[in-house]
């Protein structure tokens, strides 16, 4: 039998692409009535040698973790295990990354907090490691580190030094992945920072006489 074998694509990362036999032939009539199998691969050795250890479905899904170009095998059987071999060729392009930040989260001015960041997904489940780069939004330059898995994101330490410059609806933190083809993903989430009291130390109790100057070492500090 002869047929010909295409495919649906070009497709992204992780999307099914249909591979299916088109315009099958035979010119035993006998060959044709009891029906053709089929066989796909993504190699010859992965394709079935015989009749019946072949499908008898003419089409099919494949999917694909990372991108460049893939050829899909296939052959088409008659019942006497006579077969032709075939091949389609695909095109796979990168899919961007998904960011998906944290909830919205306060801080106390001039204290270090543990921020949340959100997680991580890419259908290109290959196209580790991923660089991420948090933005803070107050100007202090960015975080950067890689990460080798998707999912959640570890959490980053950061310290707002004073709650009087913040915007009134809170610091924009932006965090952007990119895989290693160079896809990019961004999301962000708002950070309230919250003012601290300043704390006074008055110095030590002290005793003088009448009429002598006393002299008060005091100090202060601020978190902010």
């Amino acid at each position: 039998p002869t047929a010909a074998i295409q495919n649906n694509g070009p497709a992204g990362e992780g999307d099914p692409v249909a591979v299916s036999f088109t315009n099958q032939f035979d010119p035993s009539i006998a060959d044709t009535l009891a029906g053709f199998h089929y066989s796909f691969g993504l190699s010859p050795l992965e394709l079935a040698g015989t009749y019946q250890e072949a499908g008898v479905g003419a089409a099919t899904n494949f999917t694909f973790a990372d991108n460049g170009t893939y050829i899909i095998y296939g052959r088409i059987f008659d019942k006497d295990d006579q077969y032709t071999e075939t091949s389609t060729t695909i095109t796979v392009h990168n899919v961007l990354s998904e960011v998906t930040a944290a909830a919205n989260q306060p801080g106390t001015e001039g204290t270090e907090a543990l921020f949340h960041l959100g997680s991580l997904n890419d259908r290109g489940v290959n196209d580790g490691p991923w660089t991420v780069e948090v933005n803070w939004g107050d100007g202090s330059g960015i975080t950067s580190f890689q990460v080798a898995s998707l999912g959640q994101l570890p959490d980053k330490e950061h310290t707002y030094a004073d709650s009087a410059s913040a915007p009134a609806a809170g610091w924009t933190v932006t965090v952007q992945a990119t895989d290693k083809d160079g896809g990019t993903g961004v999301d962000s989430f708002l950070v309230t920072i919250f003012n601290a009291a300043p704390s006074v130390d008055a110095g030590a109790d002290m005793q003088v006489g009448s009429g002598n100057p006393v002299n008060i070492l005091a100090s202060f500090v601020d978190p902010g």
